[in-house]
């Protein structure tokens, strides 16, 4: 892996914006009707007030070839009584652009919300694509992302020993991993983000502008609220049944 591509890198690939604003605006929309709880500040996202941002996101993705040693114990029988042998061998697995997320700006859970992306749809970095739009730059080296990728290859990687070992259970006791035909890419992501304060609490909706996806995290009911609602419709409910009984008793 060429590690010299460190903070400062340039993108090499992107995907442009499929989701224009008013086709964000109309999902917005959509997505605030089965949200638990709109606030003012909420709505004002989908009205033009605040708005919504375009917004290119910095991604890295890596490509390898991962071979495993690995020892373990496979183990048979009803659970609880298995009975263990011991196991060792080679386990392969390829991995095709694996994403780090590299963005400063928003939270991993806002960024996984917005998964999956189509990789099919990059294309090369174009200025006219990249007009009119905020494209954040990557404050994260390739060593860094390569370090986060590390951690979900090896989940898969165990996954592939579990499957290889066999049994009714397994257990892996050791393993040694080594990356060849390591390949990666920088690229840039298009993102619609809304952010609104609520009670001196910041939160965030993102769009994905590729396939329209929303994801956000609408501020708490106030149970505050919520009580003055109920107890607002059993008083109403209480009023119409009691009005039904006179009304029944009078005619």
């Amino acid at each position: 892996m060429n590690t010299s591509m460190r903070r400062g890198a340039r993108p090499t690939a992107m995907i442009p914006f499929e989701v224009d604003y008013e086709e964000a605006s109309f999902y917005l929309s959509h997505w605030l009707k089965n949200a638990p709880c709109v606030v003012d500040e909420l709505q004002n996202l989908r009205t033009g007030r605040d708005g919504l941002k375009g917004i290119y996101l910095p991604y890295w993705t890596f490509d390898s070839r991962t071979t495993t040693q690995y020892t373990g114990k496979r183990g048979t029988g009803p659970k609880g009584r298995e009975s263990w042998e011991d196991v060792s061998g080679v386990a392969q697995r390829s991995f095709n652009d694996l994403m780090v997320p590299a963005s400063r700006c928003m939270p991993r859970e806002n960024l996984d919300a917005l998964e999956p992306w189509l990789l099919d749809k990059l294309e090369p970095i174009r200025p006219d694509y990249v007009a009119g739009f905020t494209v954040e730059a990557s404050t994260m080296s390739l060593e860094q992302a390569f370090e986060l990728a590390r951690p979900r290859m090896d989940d898969k990687i165990c996954d592939t020993i579990g499957k290889k070992i066999g049994g009714t259970d397994y257990r892996i006791t050791s393993r040694t991993t080594t990356h060849t035909d390591i390949r990666f890419r920088y690229i840039l992501l298009p993102v619609w983000l809304g952010v609104y304060r609520h009670e001196g609490k910041l939160y965030r909706v993102v769009i994905n502008a590729r396939s329209g996806e929303v994801h956000g995290d609408p501020p708490p009911r106030s149970v505050t609220k919520v009580a003055v609602r109920t107890v607002k419709a059993y008083f109403i409910a209480f009023i119409l049944v009691t009005l039904f009984f006179w009304l029944q008793i009078l005619f």
